[in-house]
């Protein structure tokens, strides 16, 4: 009986908005602040938040070796 599996696999991966904390900076009371009264560091700090750009899709493919195929068909040769 033999076995037989995928050596290839592709997957996707959607990327969404999200919220980040970094080093303290709270975003959501940034971006409820009056724009004129924000302070120099505050609008540094808006300018370095992470957004989500063009490609909210990502395709990832899995293929196996050809190192890793003979080694495995040399462990079965051996274990039968």
């Amino acid at each position: 009986m033999k076995h037989y599996y995928p050596s290839a696999n592709t997957f996707y991966l959607f990327l969404i908005p999200f919220l980040i904390l970094l080093e303290g900076v709270n975003y959501e009371e940034l971006d409820a602040k009056d724009p004129e009264t924000l302070t120099e560091e505050e609008k540094v700090a808006l300018l370095g938040r992470p957004k989500l750009g063009d490609f909210i899709k990502i395709q990832i493919r899995i293929r196996e070796s050809k190192e890793f195929k003979v080694s495995i068909s040399k462990k079965r040769i051996i274990c039968n």
